[in-house]
């Protein structure tokens, strides 16, 4: 059972990162951090001000979650890196870090799930199908670049 829950909470982060990088709209590294690209995700999704308003406020609250979870992740695995170091550290001591790492990993999937329903509500049904084919669209020239070494 242990085990199981190890497998999914790995299969779940690699989803984040996925979803994450594809849920960024645009970071393309460009001065304009992406902004031009959100304003034509906007024109195209038709967006009401109210619903931009409402989507801008989603993404500054999801990074900032998000971000806050990666310094704890990063904090508590330098923590148990230190404590595998040391000679005389106890099996148990070492479960109660990797315990709140997994702890801390799994409150990034539900922060994502969360944030991915936000969109949801925000969203019409129809704006929302969009949104999720223009992200596909973006997940899939971004992999192409990937796979090529490098920007186009």
């Amino acid at each position: 059972m242990n085990k199981m829950r190890t497998i999914l909470i790995g299969v779940a982060i690699v989803s984040l990162v996925a979803v994450n990088t594809v849920y960024a709209w645009g970071r393309d590294g460009s001065k304009n951090d992406g902004k031009e690209d959100k304003a034509g995700i906007f024109k195209e999704l038709n967006l009401t001000e109210e619903q931009q308003k409402m989507m801008k406020q989603n993404r500054t609250e999801q990074r900032q979650e998000t971000e806050e979870l990666f310094k704890s992740i990063k904090e508590e695995r330098a923590k148990l890196q230190q404590a595998l170091q040391d000679p005389s550290v106890t099996k148990d001591k070492v479960e109660l870090i990797v315990a709140k790492i997994k702890s801390l990993e799994g409150e990034m999937v539900d922060n994502r799930v969360n944030g991915i329903f936000k969109v949801k509500e925000i969203l019409t049904p129809e704006q929302y199908a969009k949104f999720n084919e223009m992200m596909e669209k973006q997940k899939s020239e971004r992999g192409r670049r990937f796979r090529k070494g490098g920007r186009e």
